[in-house]
């Protein structure tokens, strides 16, 4: 049985040196968190992994579970990886993707719900003092409640606020049990969502939606569906904790 997977470092694990496979990995440790770097680089290796030419960046947390160090350890080099790919930009759009009611699906409608918007503030005496970028965000729900593609929701809203990038927040799908919650990836080629249990979506894209898209995940499934199990889509049993 073919595990379905989202995660680079999953996909590439058996691909051979960068001359041989056209990807290049490297692992190192920031204050105990390991961080794993995958470059996806040629036509071939994408053709490959089913992932597209970039930069795929997974950060572990550490066995202790989600006591006050090991999250701060971890939010810390999350953020110092993701400002690496992302660079300066001015003016951001976050996608928080998912059903919210669902609760292993719903990463990126709790993400959303915390950030701080900026946005609305632009113009304001004072604002540009601050040293603020320029932050919006969406939660556009999924298909079977909307009834509309989140591509087309999305390409609406870049039309209308004209963002420097895109930041797209996801719940994923991994093969391995112990990435379950436990692994951040962090992404400068968009997403395609679903497709980790194979419910294809449009891509979220540089090529579909005319800027840079960068894409935050966390596995929170792992999809065991096949002739015998049927749909069989399984998560850790604490994923409420988990999730927050």
């Amino acid at each position: 049985m073919q595990i379905r997977t989202d995660m680079a470092a999953e996909l590439t694990k058996e691909c051979g040196s960068v001359q041989t496979s056209g990807i290049r990995q490297n692992e190192y440790e920031k204050n105990g968190v390991k961080v794993s770097v995958t470059d996806i680089l040629s036509d071939s290796a994408e053709e490959k992994t089913g992932k597209e030419k970039g930069r795929y960046v997974t950060i572990s947390f550490g066995k202790d579970d989600y006591d006050d160090t090991s999250v701060e350890n971890t939010v810390n080099a999350a953020k110092e990886e993701f400002e690496e790919i992302f660079g300066n930009r001015k003016s951001t759009l976050v996608v928080g993707l998912g059903n919210p009611a669902l609760t292993a699906d719903a990463i990126g409608p709790k993400t959303t719900e915390k950030l701080v918007v900026t946005r609305h503030l632009k113009g304001h005496e004072g604002f540009d003092s601050l040293g603020l970028g320029e932050i919006c965000q969406i939660t556009p729900n999924v298909l079977g409640k909307t009834g509309i593609e989140t591509s087309e929701l999305v390409k609406a809203v870049v039309s209308a606020v004209h963002p420097d990038a895109i930041v797209v927040i996801d719940a994923l799908a991994a093969r391995e049990k112990s990435r379950l919650c436990k692994n951040i990836q962090l992404s400068n080629t968009g997403i395609r969502p679903g497709s980790g249990v194979g419910n294809h979506r449009n891509a979220l894209d540089r090529q579909t939606l005319g800027i840079p898209v960068f894409s935050i995940g966390v596995p929170t499934v792992i999809d065991l569906s096949d002739k015998k199990n049927g749909g069989l889509i399984v998560s850790p049993k604490d994923i409420d904790l988990a999730v927050e």
